[in-house]
C-alpha cells in the first residue's frame, strides 16, 4: 500500500523516487477508480499507467484515456440487489466515472473520503460494481450472490469488510 486516504509517506515518496532514478519504472494496482488514484499518481510524479477498478482498466494518466478494460453490463446484479436489499448500496465504477444506483452509508462515507463525483448517466456497463453496507448484511447478500447469480461471467471479492466487490471473471489486482 503506497497511500492511505490521500497521505502517502514521505519515505514512500523517497523509495519510489529512488527506484525510478535506478532506471524502474512504476504502475499502480489499485482497487479505486482512476478518480482517487490519479491525484495520488501525479502525487508522486512517477507512474505513467494506473491499472485501477481492481485491475479492470488501465487509464493513462498523462492524457486521460483508457489503455485497455473489461466490462459488463451488471443490470441483472443492480436489479438483484435493489430488490432484495434496500439497505446495500450500490456504486457501479465505469472508468473514471462512478454511478450510484442505490445509497447508504458506507457508500456515503466512501464517497465524501474519496472526494468522488457521481455521474448522472445510468448506464449499467461497468468495470466492477461495489455493494456497501454492513458486515452482516454484506454476509447475507453474499450467500444470496452465490445461490442467484451467474457465477460464471463475475467474481465476488471482498476487500473490506463493508463492501463486496462483482468483477468481471478473470479480473483482479493480482492478475
Amino acid at each position: 500500500t503506497l497511500a492511505v486516504g490521500d497521505y502517502v509517506a514521505p519515505s514512500n515518496l523517497q523509495a519510489v523516487a529512488a527506484f525510478i532514478r535506478a532506471g524502474g519504472t512504476v504502475a499502480l494496482a489499485t482497487g479505486r477508480s482512476p478518480q482517487s488514484a490519479v491525484p495520488v499518481a501525479r502525487r508522486i510524479n512517477a507512474a505513467r499507467l494506473l491499472i485501477c477498478n481492481n485491475g479492470a482498466s488501465i487509464y493513462d494518466c498523462t492524457d486521460g484515456s483508457v489503455k485497455w478494460e473489461k466490462t459488463l453490463d451488471f443490470a441483472n446484479e443492480i436489479a438483484f440487489a435493489r430488490r432484495g436489499f434496500p439497505n446495500v448500496g450500490v456504486l457501479a465504477y465505469y472508468r473514471d466515472e462512478l454511478r450510484a444506483f442505490q445509497g447508504s452509508e458506507c457508500i456515503s462515507r466512501l464517497i465524501k473520503s474519496e472526494r468522488l463525483t457521481l455521474s448522472d448517466d445510468e448506464s449499467t456497463l461497468a468495470n466492477k460494481l461495489l455493494f456497501g453496507a454492513s458486515p452482516n448484511e454484506l454476509a447475507e447478500l453474499r450467500v444470496s450472490c452465490e445461490a442467484n447469480l451467474d457465477l460464471s461471467k463475475i467474481e465476488l471479492v471482498s476487500a473490506d469488510e463493508q463492501y463486496l466487490e462483482l468483477l468481471p471473471n478473470g479480473v483482479g489486482k493480482e492478475q
